[in-house]
């Protein structure tokens, strides 16, 4: 039930999947319920009631998310507590992130940063014994994460510092896997969440990070020019920059970047 839940949330079927999530929630609780000692059925029930969380959230429906990821961090924290095992404090990194990020958004701070906090701390320790590149992307975003949360309660200098972490990690992976597109996609964000870091205070600033974000896009869409998301974040660029080229009072400049925009988007539809 959960897996092909997972396949109905990702053809964007809320409703299936719900359904879906439920029954697999059901029955992996009776399973550990009666098998305790069987740790599968206890990851299992985690992973599930974990994406059926951030499929509520997706759905909208944030108190409900916020249950589901609050029930799936008190089943990953037994599991780690119970077994110290790698697996486990991957996962509660990733369940620490989702409510942490859940949270964020709905301007509960306090909370957010300790989980995000918490999670940075479980992923730079799994990152500093691994090799594989999963464990230092999962990194760059706990911490791209936590630089939103600073940004967002006024700590700009934090912010950035976090975020610059984030870019050292992602130009490293970037650069050691340069036909891997996610990598160059996610140090695209980084650089983003740079450029609106200080878009209000400092635009001198702020266009030059929106320029490297929109030199990372526009390569993606050169290379993959059918993948519809490359072009979204491509346009995206374009309008940020055209919001601080005109703020600073370049307005001929700015009319180019919001053009370029709209005919970003015209393109993405054909």
């Amino acid at each position: 039930y959960a897996r092909v839940g997972d396949i109905q949330e990702m053809l964007g079927d809320h409703e299936a999947a719900e359904q879906s999530y439920s029954a697999g929630r059901r029955l992996l609780a009776e399973l550990n319920a009666k098998f305790p000692t069987n740790v599968r059925y206890s990851q299992d029930l985690a992973a599930c009631v974990n994406n059926l969380g951030q499929m509520l959230k997706s759905a909208g429906r944030t108190p409900e998310a916020e249950l589901a990821l609050r029930e799936a961090l008190d089943l990953r924290r037994k599991l780690t507590d119970d077994r110290h095992d790698e697996e486990d404090r991957r996962e509660l990194a990733t369940v620490a992130d989702n409510l942490g990020v859940l949270l964020l958004g709905e301007g509960r701070y306090t909370e957010a940063d300790s989980l995000l906090r918490q999670s940075v701390g479980l992923r730079e320790a799994l990152a500093g014994g691994q090799t594989e590149p999963a464990y230092q992307q999962n990194l760059a975003r706990g911490r791209n994460n936590l630089g939103v949360l600073l940004a967002a309660v006024g700590r700009p200098d934090e912010a950035e510092q976090t975020f610059r972490q984030a870019l050292d990690v992602l130009i490293g992976l970037a650069k050691q896997y340069p036909n891997a597109p996610d990598y160059r996609q996610e140090l695209a964000v980084s650089y983003n969440h740079l450029g609106n870091l200080w878009r209000d205070t400092n635009p001198v600033k702020s266009e030059k990070f929106y320029l490297q974000s929109l030199g990372l896009r526009d390569r993606l869409v050169a290379d993959f020019p059918t993948t519809p998301v490359y072009r979204q974040e491509q346009a995206a660029s374009y309008h940020s920059l055209g919001f601080v080229r005109q703020a600073a009072g370049r307005g001929a400049e700015a009319e180019k970047d919001y053009n370029q925009t709209n005919l970003t988007l015209v393109a993405e539809m054909y």
